[in-house]
């Protein structure tokens, strides 16, 4: 399938999008740094209808970008694109269902911990892409270490649970850093 250049920069308006709705939720309803974004969001009702409309918004742009402009130019597998879509509905309904305490938050953690688990396999495709440089697919490849790391530390040494959401906005620039430098440095 040929690229759709239409969508060329969705994913940057996306990711941008994105980011800027992160940042306002930040700013808007603090907490301190060992409450995950999702905590943040749940905080408040207004920052919780925020994260959904973040989320959906977000969706509309980086989505078809990664079906039908990333995938095909760095000639990914098909099954990339499965990843991406159970990472997308996923990310969706994260953005809808706060985790709050209760059957909600049992939820949306499944959820997080699916679409963050895809992210591993997105990225091993993306490092194994024909037509990125060396030193990104190197580039992917370190992320992907350090990633790793973090969930590591996160799930067996506690203490390390009072830097989550630093641990979190660093798994997720990072990742969206390779999105965009796979996409526009190629």
């Amino acid at each position: 399938m040929l690229p759709n250049e239409n969508l060329h920069y969705f994913g940057l308006y996306g990711l941008l999008f994105g980011t800027l709705a992160i940042i306002l939720m930040l700013y808007k309803w603090r907490g301190d740094k060992s409450m995950t974004l999702s905590l943040h969001a749940a905080s408040h009702p207004s920052a919780y209808i925020t994260m959904g409309i973040a989320a959906t918004v977000t969706a509309i742009f980086i989505y078809p970008f990664f079906f039908w402009w990333f995938a095909p130019t760095l000639q990914l597998p098909v099954l990339f694109n499965w990843c991406i879509g159970i990472a997308a509905i996923c990310q969706i309904l994260i953005g809808w269902i706060p985790d709050k305490p209760g059957r909600l938050s049992r939820i949306h953690n499944i959820l997080a911990f699916i679409a963050g688990a895809m992210i591993v396999p997105i990225t091993i495709f993306i490092a194994s892409s024909p037509v990125l440089s060396s030193a990104l697919k190197y580039s992917a490849l370190v992320y992907l270490g350090l990633s790793l790391l973090f969930i590591f530390l996160y799930f067996f040494v506690r203490s390390t649970r009072k830097h989550s959401l630093v641990y979190q906005m660093i798994f997720y620039w990072g990742f969206f850093t390779i999105i965009l430098s796979a996409a526009y440095l190629r």
